[in-house]
Protein backbone atom coordinates (compact mmCIF):
# COMPACT_ATOMS: atom_id res chain seq x y z
CA UNK A 1 0.00 0.00 0.00
CA UNK A 2 2.82 2.41 0.87
CA UNK A 3 4.43 1.94 -2.54
CA UNK A 4 1.44 3.54 -4.27
CA UNK A 5 1.55 6.71 -2.25
CA UNK A 6 3.74 9.77 -2.66
CA UNK A 7 4.67 11.58 0.50
CA UNK A 8 6.14 15.05 0.74
CA UNK A 9 7.61 15.96 4.10
CA UNK A 10 8.51 19.63 4.65
CA UNK A 11 10.59 20.83 7.55
CA UNK A 12 9.98 24.50 8.15
CA UNK A 13 12.97 26.08 9.83
CA UNK A 14 13.18 29.79 10.48
CA UNK A 15 16.02 31.51 8.67
CA UNK A 16 18.51 33.38 10.81
CA UNK A 17 17.34 36.87 11.62
CA UNK A 18 19.52 39.38 9.85
CA UNK A 19 20.56 42.79 11.05
CA UNK A 20 17.83 44.50 9.09
CA UNK A 21 14.38 45.83 9.75
CA UNK A 22 12.37 43.22 7.82
CA UNK A 23 10.93 45.53 5.21
CA UNK A 24 11.19 48.67 7.35
CA UNK A 25 13.38 51.47 5.92
CA UNK A 26 16.63 51.97 7.88
CA UNK A 27 15.72 55.58 8.71
CA UNK A 28 12.28 56.82 9.67
CA UNK A 29 10.22 59.00 7.37
CA UNK A 30 7.83 59.95 10.17
CA UNK A 31 9.88 62.92 11.36
CA UNK A 32 12.46 65.20 9.72
CA UNK A 33 16.16 64.94 10.69
CA UNK A 34 15.95 68.43 12.21
CA UNK A 35 13.59 67.10 14.88
CA UNK A 36 16.08 64.47 16.00
CA UNK A 37 18.90 67.03 15.98
CA UNK A 38 16.85 69.27 18.28
CA UNK A 39 16.19 66.37 20.64
CA UNK A 40 19.90 65.59 20.83
CA UNK A 41 20.59 69.27 21.49
CA UNK A 42 18.26 69.15 24.48
CA UNK A 43 20.11 66.13 25.84
CA UNK A 44 23.41 67.99 25.56
CA UNK A 45 21.79 70.91 27.35
CA UNK A 46 20.83 68.66 30.25
CA UNK A 47 24.08 66.73 30.64
CA UNK A 48 26.17 69.86 29.94
CA UNK A 49 29.88 69.27 29.37
CA UNK A 50 30.37 66.98 32.34
CA UNK A 51 29.00 63.68 31.03
CA UNK A 52 28.43 61.37 28.10
CA UNK A 53 25.29 59.37 27.29
CA UNK A 54 25.42 55.95 25.61
CA UNK A 55 22.23 54.38 24.24
CA UNK A 56 21.88 50.84 22.95
CA UNK A 57 19.50 50.14 20.09
CA UNK A 58 17.16 47.15 20.05
CA UNK A 59 18.69 43.70 19.61
CA UNK A 60 17.79 40.83 17.28
CA UNK A 61 14.07 39.98 17.66
CA UNK A 62 13.20 36.37 18.45
CA UNK A 63 11.29 34.53 15.71
CA UNK A 64 9.39 36.16 12.87
CA UNK A 65 8.70 39.39 14.69
CA UNK A 66 8.89 42.72 12.93
CA UNK A 67 11.83 44.70 14.23
CA UNK A 68 10.98 47.67 16.43
CA UNK A 69 13.65 50.11 17.53
CA UNK A 70 13.88 50.93 21.23
CA UNK A 71 12.00 54.11 22.17
CA UNK A 72 14.95 56.09 23.52
CA UNK A 73 17.21 55.26 20.58
CA UNK A 74 14.52 56.12 18.03
CA UNK A 75 13.67 59.31 19.90
CA UNK A 76 17.20 60.66 19.41
CA UNK A 77 18.16 59.58 15.90
CA UNK A 78 15.34 57.78 14.05
CA UNK A 79 17.66 54.98 12.87
CA UNK A 80 15.79 51.69 12.42
CA UNK A 81 18.76 49.30 12.54
CA UNK A 82 19.37 46.76 15.29
CA UNK A 83 22.53 46.23 17.34
CA UNK A 84 23.43 49.91 17.01
CA UNK A 85 24.77 52.32 19.64
CA UNK A 86 24.43 56.08 19.96
CA UNK A 87 27.05 58.04 21.89
CA UNK A 88 26.38 61.65 22.92
CA UNK A 89 29.59 63.20 24.21
CA UNK A 90 28.68 66.23 26.28
CA UNK A 91 32.31 67.27 26.60
CA UNK A 92 32.70 67.63 22.83
CA UNK A 93 28.99 68.31 22.07
CA UNK A 94 29.33 65.57 19.46
CA UNK A 95 27.15 62.57 18.51
CA UNK A 96 28.51 59.30 17.14
CA UNK A 97 26.55 56.35 15.75
CA UNK A 98 28.02 52.83 15.89
CA UNK A 99 26.73 50.30 13.35
CA UNK A 100 27.54 46.73 12.36
CA UNK A 101 29.70 46.24 9.29
CA UNK A 102 28.07 45.35 5.97
CA UNK A 103 26.62 41.84 5.68
CA UNK A 104 25.63 41.24 2.06
CA UNK A 105 23.91 37.94 2.86
CA UNK A 106 21.58 39.67 5.30
CA UNK A 107 20.88 42.49 2.86
CA UNK A 108 19.77 39.98 0.21
CA UNK A 109 17.12 38.75 2.66
CA UNK A 110 16.18 41.92 4.51
CA UNK A 111 16.83 44.70 2.00
CA UNK A 112 18.78 47.90 2.55
CA UNK A 113 20.55 48.03 5.93
CA UNK A 114 22.61 50.89 7.27
CA UNK A 115 26.14 49.71 8.05
CA UNK A 116 29.38 51.31 9.16
CA UNK A 117 30.37 51.53 5.49
CA UNK A 118 27.48 53.94 4.78
CA UNK A 119 29.05 56.81 6.69
CA UNK A 120 28.34 59.64 4.24
CA UNK A 121 24.66 58.91 3.47
CA UNK A 122 23.87 58.17 7.11
CA UNK A 123 25.41 61.48 8.23
CA UNK A 124 23.43 63.36 5.58
CA UNK A 125 20.16 61.76 6.63
CA UNK A 126 20.58 61.93 10.40
CA UNK A 127 22.81 64.93 10.99
CA UNK A 128 24.97 62.76 13.26
CA UNK A 129 28.61 63.85 13.41
CA UNK A 130 30.40 60.52 12.94
CA UNK A 131 29.64 56.90 12.00
CA UNK A 132 31.81 54.01 13.21
CA UNK A 133 31.73 50.23 13.36
CA UNK A 134 30.53 48.72 16.63
CA UNK A 135 33.93 47.04 16.96
CA UNK A 136 35.41 50.45 17.77
CA UNK A 137 32.97 51.40 20.53
CA UNK A 138 34.85 49.85 23.46
CA UNK A 139 38.12 51.44 22.35
CA UNK A 140 36.53 54.86 21.99
CA UNK A 141 34.96 54.61 25.45
CA UNK A 142 38.20 53.49 27.04
CA UNK A 143 40.02 56.34 25.35
CA UNK A 144 37.74 58.86 27.03
CA UNK A 145 39.54 60.75 29.75
CA UNK A 146 38.36 60.09 33.29
CA UNK A 147 39.65 62.88 35.48
CA UNK A 148 40.64 62.87 39.12
CA UNK A 149 37.49 63.39 41.18
CA UNK A 150 35.03 62.08 38.55
CA UNK A 151 32.20 59.78 39.60
CA UNK A 152 31.24 56.84 37.36
CA UNK A 153 27.66 55.53 37.27
CA UNK A 154 27.07 52.17 35.57
CA UNK A 155 23.42 51.17 35.09
CA UNK A 156 22.87 47.86 33.32
CA UNK A 157 20.11 45.24 33.11
CA UNK A 158 21.65 41.91 32.06
CA UNK A 159 19.46 39.01 30.98
CA UNK A 160 20.73 35.84 32.68
CA UNK A 161 18.79 32.59 32.51
CA UNK A 162 15.66 34.43 31.32
CA UNK A 163 15.78 36.67 34.40
CA UNK A 164 16.44 40.38 33.86
CA UNK A 165 18.17 41.92 36.84
CA UNK A 166 19.17 45.47 37.70
CA UNK A 167 22.88 46.04 38.20
CA UNK A 168 23.87 49.55 39.23
CA UNK A 169 27.32 50.53 40.41
CA UNK A 170 28.73 53.90 41.45
CA UNK A 171 32.41 54.47 42.11
CA UNK A 172 34.89 57.31 42.29
CA UNK A 173 37.70 57.27 39.73
CA UNK A 174 40.42 58.07 42.26
CA UNK A 175 39.05 55.71 44.93
CA UNK A 176 38.14 58.55 47.28
CA UNK A 177 34.59 59.85 47.74
CA UNK A 178 34.18 63.58 48.29
CA UNK A 179 31.31 65.22 50.14
CA UNK A 180 28.91 65.75 47.24
CA UNK A 181 29.51 62.25 45.87
CA UNK A 182 28.82 60.75 49.26
CA UNK A 183 25.70 62.87 49.50
CA UNK A 184 24.63 61.63 46.06
CA UNK A 185 25.00 58.01 47.16
CA UNK A 186 22.93 58.61 50.28
CA UNK A 187 20.24 60.41 48.32
CA UNK A 188 19.91 57.60 45.79
CA UNK A 189 19.85 54.91 48.44
CA UNK A 190 17.25 56.72 50.51
CA UNK A 191 15.01 57.32 47.49
CA UNK A 192 15.31 53.68 46.45
CA UNK A 193 14.24 52.45 49.91
CA UNK A 194 11.31 54.85 50.18
CA UNK A 195 10.04 54.15 46.67
CA UNK A 196 10.51 50.39 46.68
CA UNK A 197 13.54 50.74 44.37
CA UNK A 198 11.37 52.28 41.62
CA UNK A 199 12.81 55.78 41.72
CA UNK A 200 11.26 58.94 40.40
CA UNK A 201 12.88 62.35 40.57
CA UNK A 202 10.04 63.44 42.89
CA UNK A 203 11.05 60.73 45.38
CA UNK A 204 14.65 61.91 45.31
CA UNK A 205 13.63 65.54 45.83
CA UNK A 206 11.42 64.55 48.76
CA UNK A 207 14.25 62.64 50.43
CA UNK A 208 16.57 65.60 49.98
CA UNK A 209 14.09 68.12 51.36
CA UNK A 210 13.13 66.01 54.35
CA UNK A 211 16.76 65.35 55.21
CA UNK A 212 17.88 68.92 54.63
CA UNK A 213 20.12 67.75 51.79
CA UNK A 214 18.69 69.94 49.05
CA UNK A 215 20.55 72.98 50.34
CA UNK A 216 23.58 70.97 51.43
CA UNK A 217 24.11 69.13 48.13
CA UNK A 218 22.63 71.23 45.30
CA UNK A 219 25.22 69.89 42.83
CA UNK A 220 24.16 66.31 43.54
CA UNK A 221 20.53 67.16 42.86
CA UNK A 222 21.39 68.94 39.59
CA UNK A 223 23.30 65.83 38.55
CA UNK A 224 20.27 63.64 39.25
CA UNK A 225 17.88 66.04 37.53
CA UNK A 226 19.84 65.80 34.29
Amino acid sequence: MWKDRRWIVAFLCPLPTCAGAQGRPPFTTDLPPEEFAERRRRVFERISREAIALLQGALVPIGWVRFRQSNEFYHLCGVEVLNAYLLLDGRMQRTSLYLLHRNESCERNAGMIFSAEDSDPVKRLTGIDAIYGTDLLAGHLNAGELRDGDLVLMDHSPDVGYDVCEVTRRFSVNGRVNSWQWGLYGILYGAEVLSGFMMEISDIERVMREGGLLQKHPRAFRCLGS
